[in-house]
């Protein structure tokens, strides 16, 4: 997907009948892109800007070597050089057709390798490896292309490198690389010396745990788990510029912190941001990257502040751990600016800000805003169920994934966010949401689980077996006798007109998720069995769209009820039915409330309405 802001979508591409990709990066200079699978990589042209109809189209396929790992990494050099990292670094140059330019067989396979921006540099390292070999480029000519190497020792493991981004053109030779690795500090490597044998040198460190010192410290909200990202000068600088003007244009009065940041930005410094889970964020100011003396100003505190709510400021996961960040400001003076975040789970966080705002150091009720979240499955979506109130919905995929999506989570009342997740070990024959999304109901094969989407991931309250004769064709919530029931009665049909009847007692509202997960109550209880009286077997039978008004019937069950499921028979008959409990006799009646001969024999496909509409 190309986008050209959170709610602009360029242009879709699709990689048909090829495996999953494993990486992307886009050229700043020619608007090239590159992807890789598995076994190849691909380079994409840009054309039709001048006409005001950008799209992209497939200029190359570059093949993969047989024997590579999955790993692989892509960069973008100068004059539309692509490095591609595996367990080898392959050089191409793709200004008219790919030509490999150099090649080299490494001893173990990259997890990252970046270009810097002049193409001087390569850094690169592997997985769990605590050097970053550190190319140096003796050559640019294509016919003969040489780099030396060496080495940039850390403590601990690698998680992180970036070049920093040229302001001026001096900038772009003066060479500043960033590294994080385990032992939550940042390291700074510039050219000191630039016609030294070593290439870069460490000019500075930072500890990232050290730098986060709460004003009111709280036993319990102390997280040894650091978050950060680079905000380069120019950024900085511009971003700061419009916020000025944007405040001269408003006429406001309080320039505090606009006057704050326009001081620190004089000398357009780069700033490091440190986060934790809690909402502390700590910035610091970095001038004068790379002189051979460093003054104790050079590195300096920017701001420090509290309440800070990001995505994973609550409860964390091991893939909000990982997470990766990326700062950006477009430049246009009425932009906001953007901060990306990249949870290892896939997730994609576009979060906007005023820089002014953002470092204030007056309490503030919202810094950062959520303009977009970018999410879903890693495989084929195979089944959608909708909630009785339309709000929430059930995805699931093939692998018996699920997410329960949920509207009104990202303070619209519109759009449509994950809320919980769910991985089954058992094969996902339908779902059922209860409660407006927040409790999921599974059926299996030979048996049905009851899940606590409270959370995300889901928790598992219970799981129950049945035997039946057929195959089961679905699952129905039947309608209840009052109102003010805390249980909920779901049916099971199989092919054969047999069926089955639970009742799931759900936890009370008021209930905490610890109290439910830990409580002695049996969640799924058999209520009864049944079978249909009709003169043939049911071809498939299905619920109705739930959405709409939950049905609450009398005791009486006449065709003026709500109908609850639809079923077809292989001539083509299509019948509407509706139920009615008896909860003191243990029992439920069917009544079929409308049938139409429809002269469709073996029909594939069907779908009905709460509204007695149905298609076939």
């Amino acid at each position: 997907m190309i986008l050209g802001g959170p709610n602009h979508l360029l242009q879709t591409i699709y990689h048909e009948g090829c495996p999953a990709l494993l990486a992307v990066t886009i050229d700043e200079t020619s608007g090239k892109i590159a992807t890789a699978s598995s076994q190849e990589v691909y380079v994409y042209r840009p054309y039709g800007k001048q006409e005001g109809l950008l799209k992209w189209s497939l200029q190359c396929v570059i093949s993969r070597p047989e024997q590579e790992p999955e790993d692989v990494t892509l960069s973008w050099g100068t004059d539309e050089e692509l490095l591609i990292g595996s367990s080898s670094l392959r050089l191409f140059q793709t200004a008219s057709e790919d030509v490999e330019i150099w090649n080299r067989r490494l001893p173990k396979p990259v997890k990252l390798a970046q270009f810097s921006y002049d193409a001087n540099f390569i850094a690169s390292t592997g997985r769990y490896d605590r050097l970053v070999k550190l190319w140096r480029r003796q050559s640019f000519g294509a016919d003969d292309t040489r780099f030396d190497y060496t080495y940039l020792p850390h403590s601990t493991a690698v998680t992180a490198i970036r070049w920093r981004r040229p302001h001026t053109r001096q900038q772009a030779s003066d060479h500043v690389l960033y590294s994080i690795c385990g032992d939550h500090k940042v390291r700074i490597w510039a050219s000191t010396n630039p016609h030294g044998v070593h290439g870069l040198q460490l000019w500075a460190e930072i500890d990232m745990r050290t730098s986060i010192q709460p004003r009111q410290p709280n036993p319990t909200a102390r997280s040894c788990d650091r978050f950060a990202f680079i905000i380069d000068s120019q950024d900085f600088t511009s971003a700061t510029t419009a916020a000025i003007e944007r405040a001269a244009n408003a006429q406001s009065q309080d320039h505090h912190a606009l006057d704050h940041l326009n001081e620190v930005a004089k000398n357009s410094p780069e700033l490091l941001v440190v986060l934790d889970r809690y909402g502390h964020m700590s910035a610091w100011g970095l001038e004068n990257v790379g002189c051979k003396v460093r003054k104790p100003t050079d590195i300096f505190n920017i701001a420090h502040v509290e309440n800070l709510a990001l995505a994973f400021s609550g409860p964390i996961t091991p893939a909000d751990v990982n997470s990766q960040m990326s700062s950006f400001y477009c430049g246009q003076s009425d932009a906001p600016f953007t901060l990306l975040v990249h949870h290892f789970d896939g997730r994609i966080e576009w979060l906007e800000c005023r820089l002014d705002e953002f470092f204030d150091p007056l309490p503030q009720q919202r810094r950062v805003q959520r303009t977009t979240l970018w999410t879903g499955h890693d495989g084929s979506i195979k089944k959608i169920v909708r909630s009785i109130s339309g709000k929430a919905i059930i995805s699931r995929t093939n692998d018996n994934d699920a997410l329960v999506w949920a509207q009104g989570h990202d303070g619209s009342n519109l759009g449509l966010t994950p809320s919980s997740s769910l991985s089954s070990a058992e094969h996902i024959h339908r779902s059922w949401l209860l409660r407006g999304g927040i409790f999921v109901v599974n059926l299996h094969r030979r048996s049905i689980s009851l899940w606590d989407a409270r959370s995300s991931p889901a928790v598992q309250l219970a799981s129950v077996p049945f035997g039946l004769e057929g195959q089961v064709m679905c699952l129905v919530q039947l309608p209840e006798d009052h109102i003010s029931s805390t249980d909920v009665h779901l049916a099971a049909l199989t092919t054969k007109n047999q069926g089955i009847v639970w009742t799931f007692s759900l936890p009370k509202d008021s209930d905490s998720i610890s109290e439910s997960h830990h409580s002695s109550t049996h969640w799924i209880e058999q209520f009864c069995t049944f079978s249909l009286d009709v003169k043939e077997n049911i071809s498939f039978m299905l619920p109705v769209d739930p959405a709409g008004s939950a049905a609450w019937i009398s005791s009486a069950l006449d065709t003026f009820s709500k109908d609850i499921a639809i079923s077809y028979s292989m001539k083509g008959e299509l019948r509407s039915w509706t139920a009615a409990l008896n909860v003191e006799a243990r029992s439920v009646a069917w009544l079929s409330t409308a049938a139409v001969e429809t002269s469709i024999e073996s029909p594939s496909l069907a779908s009905a309405s709460s509204t007695r509409k149905a298609a076939l």
